[in-house]
């Protein structure tokens, strides 16, 4: 919400605490309770290797010899946003800019 009116409709709210905040949007009404978490990342990783080797004489000159080796991998990201939370959000009041 953009101060026009130094935050004044607003300054009951979070306990008073309701002030006029620089961010790079601008100078927006805001509360130092209810901060914005953080990114967390959740990562998951499978992954499976086989090998395998087989050797067989012939006779004392010739050898038939395999090697075999397989892999695979399954590499799975969950990002999660920053969203906003806080106790006052089902205990208090929010200012709806769409509907006042």
């Amino acid at each position: 919400i953009f101060s026009s009116d130094n935050c004044a409709a607003l300054a009951g709210n979070f306990g008073g605490t309701v002030r006029p905040r620089t961010t790079s949007a601008g100078t927006v009404c805001a509360t130092g309770l209810a901060s914005p978490t953080y990114w967390t990342v959740q990562t998951g990783d499978q992954s499976e290797n086989v090998y395998g080797k087989l050797k067989y004489q012939l006779n004392d000159h010739t050898q038939l010899f395999l090697d075999a080796a397989a892999g695979w991998q399954k590499i799975t990201n969950n990002t999660r946003g920053p969203n906003w939370t806080s106790l006052l959000a089902s205990s208090g009041y929010f200012f709806n800019e769409n509907t006042g």
